[in-house]
């Protein structure tokens, strides 16, 4: 494992680190950014679907536009394991009319226009975007090319606080609470 030679100098050098890391942040509070979150019945994209999508664009720091919506999961939802529905504290009888997720994709496609992706630990996020769309693209067309299909490249907060925080943990929670963030009671993408 290398050697954080940064922290192994003092408090000096964690400060430059620290100030470096909330520059860096600065640059990207200018840029438009759409933040995504998605409530899955699981964790494996290719086995578990999306239930329930939370989008918001940013604008110099500013948020212009959101929509959260509840997915249909393409098959009962009843169907879908107890542990899924009670950390997401959903009821099936939300998703049973709700709109596939490619109708909703063609709701929020303009939303990404000239945007970059962001995600609490992205890699999750993205993963069950691009699983979704294959499934969808041979049954339906999309009104614009998918935005992650594409270079973009998506912008981690999660992998941020790994390199600014020495943190036991870093689920969303306890980056919220190192930050001093209000705390989320509910776990669910519209928040």
């Amino acid at each position: 494992m290398p050697i954080d030679f940064e922290w192994a100098l003092g408090p000096e050098a964690e400060t430059q680190r620290v100030a470096r890391a909330a520059r860096e942040a600065t640059r990207w509070y200018n840029m438009p950014l759409v933040s995504i979150d998605v409530e899955t019945t699981g964790l494996d994209p290719y086995k578990d679907r999306i239930i329930e999508l939370g989008v918001a664009r940013f604008e110099d720091g500013f948020c212009v536009n959101q929509i959260s919506r509840f997915i249909h999961p393409g098959f009962d939802p009843r169907m879908i394991d107890a542990s899924a529905l009670k950390v997401n504290k959903l009821d099936p009888r939300d998703l049973m009319t709700a709109p596939q997720f490619y109708e909703v994709y063609n709701e929020i496609a303009p939303m990404f226009e000239g945007a970059y992706p962001l995600a609490f630990n992205a890699a999750f996020d993205r993963s069950f975007f691009l699983h979704a769309v294959a499934r969808s693209w041979p049954v339906r067309a999309f009104a614009q090319l998918p935005f992650f299909l594409g270079p973009a490249r998506w912008i981690d907060p999660c992998a941020m606080a790994r390199s600014v925080f020495d943190l036991w943990g870093y689920r969303l929670s306890d980056v919220v609470r190192v930050c001093g963030l209000p705390k989320r009671e509910k776990h669910e993408a519209r928040h």
